[in-house]
């Protein structure tokens, strides 16, 4: 564990992996992990970041957690994932998240203090890569470019000390056998299910008028879920080169009524 001096006199808590002690620096802002913690966008933010730690490391280990718990001893309270710290800086002070984000920049990024793999280990990783080559056929170069996107490195001399076990178990995790090449399979249906999706968001943006007479917040839910699905569907279409109409639902949807209650409707919807 390290102590850096933020704003010249708070101290603040850091582990050789850029985890942030949470629960001091909280109390120096009145605030408290757990209420940044229970946050519907915090929860969000984390499941997604153990999402791509897990996806990105190929296996499920304790150095996907984000959040760590510690009660008793020197490294008592909670601590946060560099990523995650980060975003909880922000949610404490707009100054510190800067600091922050900087301080955690120079413990893993190879300011002074910063251990990096020795000699032996970067003679470990290449014939790693050598390895992995061999078994699955896959390039050198490739090899070595994803190893720097999974350690957030420029060069695999730069891998932290602390990062070297996981750097072997992601050389490891390939299969032996080189991958396939998938072949794309048609898409079936993609035409009817993106014009019957636009003409299902487009009426129920018609209708929001109509909507907001029921229920002022489920229509302003639905408004606005619709409007983003006319987007992006409108831009699915684009890309896959299928032709919706230019103009709004209403004018192409078959209407069954009477000139009288057309006319009703739009002035429901004016």
């Amino acid at each position: 564990m390290q102590t850096h001096i933020f704003n010249s006199q708070i101290p603040v808590s850091f582990r050789e992996d850029g985890f942030l002690n949470a629960t001091a620096i909280s109390a120096h802002f009145g605030k408290r992990p757990n209420d940044y913690l229970k946050t519907e966008q915090t929860q969000e933010y984390i499941a997604a970041l153990a999402d791509f730690l897990s996806v990105t490391n190929k296996i499920v280990t304790k150095e996907n957690q984000v959040v760590i718990i510690k009660q008793g001893g020197t490294e008592q309270g909670t601590w946060l994932h560099p990523k995650l710290a980060v975003h909880f800086a922000r949610w404490l002070d707009a100054k510190f998240a800067v600091w922050c984000d900087m301080k955690i920049e120079e413990i893993l990024g190879g300011q002074s203090g910063y251990l990096k793999i020795s000699p032996a280990q970067k003679q470990q990783i290449q014939q790693a890569v050598e390895a992995r080559h061999h078994r699955t056929g896959e390039h050198w170069q490739s090899i070595y470019r994803k190893l720097h996107q999974f350690c957030r490195v420029n060069s695999y001399h730069e891998i932290a000390a602390a990062r070297f076990e996981a750097a072997m178990q992601f050389l490891a995790a390939t299969p032996d056998t080189p991958a396939r090449a998938e072949t794309q399979k048609p898409l079936r249906n993609l035409q009817g299910a993106v014009i019957n999706s636009l003409y299902c968001a487009e009426f129920i943006y018609q209708h929001r008028a109509a909507l907001r007479g029921l229920n002022r917040r489920l229509a302003a839910t639905l408004n606005d879920h619709a409007a983003d699905s006319i987007m992006f569907l409108r831009n699915v279409a684009e890309q896959a080169g299928i032709r919706v109409p230019d103009n709004e639902y209403f004018q192409y949807f078959p209407w069954d009524g009477d000139s009288a209650e057309k006319a009703r409707y739009h002035q429901l919807n004016a």
